[in-house]
């Protein structure tokens, strides 16, 4: 077993790859780690900000996709030579009910983001959710923030009383900004069950 720094560079499952050591993920947001280092449960990436950020001049937009949760993130630049996977982070195709949320970013001004707040929620096994959701939770929505003191919520705000919602925030450093995500898709198989209602640097 992996102690100490880098636990999750080292022992986790990555697509497409694995990270390189200058992108700092702040493990200490993402708890618990031993529960990511087992099992089939791969992390997925996505640096928008491209190597030390050289395409956050060039954001101009991020769109959420979204139905009753959080799916998507894309993101948009003023240059096509951007690459394919720095404009996207998550992999799902919208429906007919997905829910879309723009963000206009003025990255060729100097916009950038310097806070993200992340909203998991989590599910009783009594509902039905597979062990790891009610343990490990999943991502409900997301809050940016940017340098100019404007904000914007990626998915859809909810309260309830049986599903806590546990709220944790993201600062980058005076004179940084955030500059890509990462997340877990835990992969489960678990009986049917009645049907009911996932950075970053992440």
């Amino acid at each position: 077993m992996v102690s100490g720094h880098d636990i999750l560079r080292r022992s986790a499952i990555w697509y497409p790859d694995i990270p390189p050591p200058m992108l700092n993920l702040n493990e200490s947001s993402f708890m618990p780690l031993q529960a990511y280092t087992w099992g089939f449960k791969p992390f997925f990436w996505a640096c928008f900000g491209g190597p030390g950020g050289i395409y956050l001049t060039h954001l101009t937009k991020i769109t959420s996709w979204g139905s009753g949760r959080l799916l998507r993130l894309d993101f948009s630049f003023d240059r096509d030579e951007v690459p394919a996977e720095c404009r996207r982070f998550g992999q799902i195709k919208e429906g007919e009910d997905t829910e879309r949320f723009e963000f206009v970013i003025d990255g060729p001004g100097g916009e950038v983001v310097d806070k993200v707040v992340v909203y998991q929620e989590f599910r009783s096994e009594g509902e039905g959710a597979a062990s790891s959701f009610s343990r490990e939770g999943t991502l409900a929505w997301l809050k940016m923030s940017t340098n100019r003191g404007r904000a914007c919520d990626f998915g859809t705000r909810f309260h309830s009383r049986r599903r806590p919602v546990v709220r944790t925030e993201f600062s980058a450093a005076p004179g940084t900004a955030i500059n890509g995500f990462f997340g877990a898709r835990v992969c489960t198989i678990s009986l049917k069950a009645p049907a009911t209602p996932t950075k970053s640097n992440g």
